[in-house]
């Protein structure tokens, strides 16, 4: 794996879905993204953390591009950007395990 890493959501995160499928407007949805994590932002990988919330898998600690926040997120919300890239593959594999398998 290379280290040097950009990701960004590979669909809509929990907290998005009444905005994005739900009846949640779209004008609050951009107020809430300024303070939480989009799948719509890119990031910039820093580190992988296990199980920081219990029993739920690899996260990856991440560095929003547009601001530098720093959040924690479940790894298989991710996928790495562009597709052509070294991770792409391994960071999707493993999305597909722990949706799939676990």
């Amino acid at each position: 794996m290379e280290y040097s890493c950009t990701l960004t959501g590979s669909e809509d995160f929990e907290w998005e879905e009444f905005y994005i499928i739900g009846p949640g407007s779209k004008k609050e949805h951009d107020q809430l993204r300024k303070t939480n994590a989009s799948y719509l932002d890119t990031f910039e990988l820093i580190d992988f953390v296990l199980d920081p919330y219990g029993d739920e898998g690899i996260h990856a600690q991440v560095r929003r591009v547009s601001d530098k926040k720093i959040f924690i997120l479940p790894l298989e919300y991710l996928k790495v950007k562009p597709r052509k890239s070294k991770n792409f593959s391994l960071v999707d594999d493993y999305g597909v395990w722990f949706v799939n398998y676990r």
